[in-house]
């Protein structure tokens, strides 16, 4: 009975239960965070104060919450010498070994990359086609000069999808064309 027990178990976590993976050694999923923990890093990846970073995540602080949250980032080649990356903050479901994505809050294009930052001007689709799989489109420009605006929110749960669009004021010197399709697993 007991063998019977463990092979059922084994059989249940290969079917049922996933892992954190990354369909490619360009994607990072954090570790398990909390509202505060996902505030924090926000307003520090992107230099605004923490009440600006949980207005822009939809997360109120004051509230009690059970929640858990996780950051999945995953790099995109533009050039061989420059390839920034698409941050997805999003809200999970964490039980043991089973894990599953609820929302993507928001999504941003880190720019920096080797001591260089670039400009975007363009779009970003985004679709959060089932609880472990996230898939994007990014297409648009990107200029060695000028500063860029995130026009649009996100906030989308599962088989929903949004697009955000990326502003690019005083652009000028285009660096290059991108368009790439691609998906995040989780």
């Amino acid at each position: 009975m007991k063998k019977i027990l463990i092979t059922f178990v084994a059989i249940f976590s290969l079917f049922f239960c996933s892992t954190v993976f990354a369909d490619d050694t360009n994607t990072i999923v954090s570790e398990t965070m909390t509202a505060q923990q996902l505030v924090n890093q926000y307003a520090t990846d992107y230099d605004i104060t923490l009440e600006q970073a949980s207005d822009l995540l939809g997360i109120n602080l004051y509230e009690r919450s059970s929640q858990t949250y996780r950051t999945i980032s995953t790099q995109i080649t533009v050039t061989n010498s420059y390839k920034p990356s698409i941050s997805f903050y999003c809200e999970t479901t964490e039980y043991g070994t089973y894990h599953g994505i609820i929302r993507v809050l928001r999504t941003e294009i880190n720019r920096n990359y080797n001591g260089m930052s670039k400009q975007f001007s363009g779009s970003l689709y985004v679709n959060l086609e089932q609880a472990d799989r996230i898939f994007y489109i990014i297409n648009g420009d990107f200029f060695n000069n000028g500063s860029s605006t995130l026009s649009g929110g996100l906030n989308i749960g599962i088989g929903e999808s949004a697009s955000v669009n990326f502003g690019g004021s005083y652009v000028s010197n285009h660096y290059k064309y991108v368009y790439h399709e691609g998906r995040v697993h989780f």
